[in-house]
This record gives C-alpha cells, structure tokens and sequence, in this order.
C-alpha cells in the first residue's frame, strides 16, 4: 500500500482482515483534521505520522503480520520497498511520485491497480502487457528521470487537480454528482478548494480493491 490515507488505510485493513500476513506500507504525511471523515486515524492521532498509527493499529488486528514501512519513496529506496512484492496498490496523492512507482513497478513486471474515492466504483490494473501510466493519464513526461520529476512537485501546475483528476473526472456522470452545487466543480479543478471526499464511497472503493 503504497498510501494508507482514505484508500490505502481501509484496504490495508481489509488485507489484514483476510489473512494477508505481509505488507509494505508507505506514505509522508501526518493525519490532520481534515482526515477524520474516512481515514483510519481519531483525534488523538492527529500530528502523528500514518504510517506508525497504522502499523500499530494493523498488529491489534494481526500480531503476527510482517509490515514494513517507509515514510517515503526514493530512488535510493525504491529496491527495498519493491523486493519480494506481489503487487502494488497505488494509493497516493503525489503526481511525480506516482509517475515514478509505476514506472518501477512496470519494469519489474509487478502488477499496480490504482483507484479514486469517487462516486463510482472503478480501478485501473497496469500490467506490463497494458497502456502505461503516463499514456493512461495523457502525461508529457516520458522525458523526465526521476530528479527531474523530484523537481516537478514545486511546479504551480503539477498537482493531482490539475495533472491526474481531469481523466478521472472525465468518467461519465462524476462532474454532475460533484457540480450539485453550481461551481463547485470549477472550484475543485482550478484548487480554490480540495476534492471532496464522502466517506462511504472511499471505504466502498477500498472494500472493492480488496477483492
């Protein structure tokens, strides 16, 4: 789970749940507020780095899992968090570190699927036999190494409203269910306010990629 916010967080523990006994487990940030409505976190969580609430909380579940984490990934790093994966759940909000762990992930032949918590349910699996991330995506960044995309995550315009959620956005029937409010679509798109989460459907969608 590479991402335990609202998607990675409930799959983990779905995985957990089912029986999986091995997980790596990855992601940056710390829970805020904002995360109280569909991440596995209360407020005493709040300022405390996910991934150590979520491996405590996976343990109650499981005593015996192995998990292994990573508070973020390099391309220093990207050999030992990759070693011995099966496949590789993509559930960050990081357009140039996504880029780059797909890229990892196709040339190592490990299947990815990624998701949206949007209100409908859906999951794209890449494979080394499928379209690739950045033509699913219609990205122009073939030609960027991975310094390079390091550096793109301080451009103005490379940010997932403005770079991944136009094609998701593009599945017919999302922009209705987000414009209910007249603007508010626009409003998401240009970043004069966050994506909208409804909690049901994050857990939904992450029950779905469960299975």
């Amino acid at each position: 789970m590479l991402g335990v916010g609202g998607l990675g967080g409930p799959l983990a523990e779905n995985l957990v749940r089912a029986g999986c006994q091995n997980l790596v487990i990855c992601d940056f940030d710390v829970f805020d507020e904002s995360n109280l409505n569909r991440q596995i976190c209360t407020i005493k969580d709040i300022g405390k780095r996910k991934i150590d609430i979520m491996e405590t909380f996976l343990r109650k579940i499981d005593s015996e899992v192995n998990i292994k984490k990573y508070f973020k990934i390099t391309e220093r790093n990207i050999d030992s968090v990759l070693e011995g994966v099966k496949i590789v759940a993509l559930t960050l909000d990081d357009p140039a570190t996504s880029i780059f762990i797909a890229r990892e992930c196709r040339k190592r032949g490990i299947p990815m699927v990624e998701s949206w918590g949007v209100p409908f349910l859906f999951t794209w699996w890449f494979t080394p036999d499928s379209v690739d991330y950045e033509n699913c995506y219609g990205l122009d960044t073939y030609h960027y190494n991975y310094s390079e995309l390091a550096n793109l995550k301080k451009e103005v315009n490379f940010v997932t409203h403005q770079v991944l959620l136009p094609k998701v956005f593009r599945i017919p029937g999302v922009r209705e269910k987000y414009d209910r409010e007249h603007g508010a679509f626009e409003m998401m798109m240009t970043g004069k306010i966050g994506a909208r989460s409804f909690a049901p459907f994050v857990r939904l969608t992450s029950d779905f990629l469960s299975v």
